[in-house]
């Protein structure tokens, strides 16, 4: 945390050193510590979404290897993948099974310019960022471009709903996915990918205890 004169918080450091204005200051003298920790926690997050609501906004307004550079890691990342989803289901909508053919060369394009862009020499934290983003956009390619092959052309096509795709809705980044229900073979099931995590991992725990069960 930054902390000022007269101990106000004011921004939040990563552990590589990146800083993160806080939106509003926090005062800990005025309360106790189990309220001011928990005022710090709400700001961190209402902090992100901010500065990644301004990386989104921002994405068009400049070439994107200008973009990458002059925000959080985090936001980057994040920002990038919601473009991403935007941009390959409006090919879909505007040029149907030609959709993904067409982004696919634009993100072979993309591609190389932020490759070159790594060539460079970069600060420790931007060619950390720049390294992650390589592999998002290395998978996003190959994601339009298996789409592309099997002539993908509408949005409720599985091939695109199994993609963990990003939005920005109801001023906040949802990631969506679709199980499919072996009752309903034709339902989709939007849930966040922390919970999907989640529940496998509960999975696992009662398969473990159901073999320790067996053992005893």
């Amino acid at each position: 945390m930054c902390i000022r004169d007269r101990k106000i918080i004011t921004a939040m450091y990563s552990s590589e050193k990146e800083k993160i204005d806080f939106i509003s200051t926090i005062d800990p003298t005025k309360t106790t510590v189990e309220y001011w920790i928990g005022d710090v926690e709400k700001m961190m997050q209402l902090s992100v979404r901010n500065e990644l609501l301004k990386a989104i906004m921002a994405y068009k307004k400049k070439p994107r290897t200008e973009w990458c550079l002059e925000h959080p890691g985090q936001c980057v990342l994040t920002g990038s993948q919601i473009h991403w989803t935007h941009e390959v289901e409006s090919n879909i909508k505007k040029y149907g099974a030609k959709g993904p053919e067409r982004h696919f060369s634009f993100l072979t394009e993309q591609l190389k310019d932020t490759v070159k862009l790594v060539s460079k020499k970069l600060p420790y934290m931007q060619e950390v960022t720049m390294n992650a983003l390589i592999v998002l956009d290395v998978h996003a390619k190959d994601v339009v471009e298996t789409m592309a092959e099997l002539q993908v052309n509408e949005l409720n096509d599985f091939e695109w709903m199994k993609q963990l795709r990003f939005y920005w809705e109801s001023k906040d980044c949802f990631v969506k996915l679709s199980l499919i229900h072996i009752s309903e073979p034709t339902r989709p099931l939007y849930i966040s990918y922390a919970v999907f995590c989640l529940k496998k991992k509960k999975r696992k725990n009662r398969k473990k205890k159901k073999k320790q069960i067996k053992t005893k």
